[in-house]
């Protein structure tokens, strides 16, 4: 799996690590620390390639296979969090939770799953059905063609009708 970085930002653990960010609640940690920098390959990518790269990132993400994870900033496999203790260390607090509290562990069973990074237990996108993420698929597979082949990407990205998926 293509495990890009297209956007270089730091993960919500390590804007988490600096000392006075905690900020618990109910056991999670909802707190950080302000982003003072932003990456150079932010500030020097152009508007193209960032939207290249999302559209690229997403359009082919295994969303069968993955949980994307704003966390540390990279996905995992959906059966390792079926069997939390082979997650890494940084997710001491989810492993805690799971094993401690009277909590559900993260809803893998849709179609796909970006785990809440505050609330580890969380799937945001639960409720996505398969089709809406087809829908989602689809279109960021059609904002990679228009970013690749249109000279006046933004104003197609924005003002055109997609095709009927």
């Amino acid at each position: 799996m293509d495990v890009r970085k297209p956007y270089l930002l730091p993960s919500v653990e390590n804007l988490q690590k600096e000392p006075g960010a905690a900020n618990i609640q109910d056991g999670w940690n909802g707190g950080f620390t302000k982003v003072a920098v932003i990456s150079t390959h932010l500030h020097n990518s152009s508007l193209i390639d960032l939207f290249a790269d999302f559209f690229s990132f997403y359009a082919d993400f295994d969303y069968g296979t993955y949980v994307i994870c704003p966390y540390l900033g990279r996905p995992f496999k959906k059966i390792d969090f079926m069997e939390p203790d082979s997650l890494p260390d940084a997710f001491k607090i989810y492993k805690n939770v799971v094993k401690n509290k009277d909590i559900m562990p993260l809803k893998l069973e849709s179609g796909i799953c970006i785990q809440d990074p505050f609330e580890q237990t969380r799937n945001i996108t639960a409720v996505v059905s398969l089709k809406l993420l087809q829908n989602f698929v689809n279109l960021c597979r059609y904002g990679k063609q228009i970013v690749e082949h249109e000279k006046q990407f933004l104003f197609k990205l924005f003002y055109s009708d997609p095709p009927n998926f």
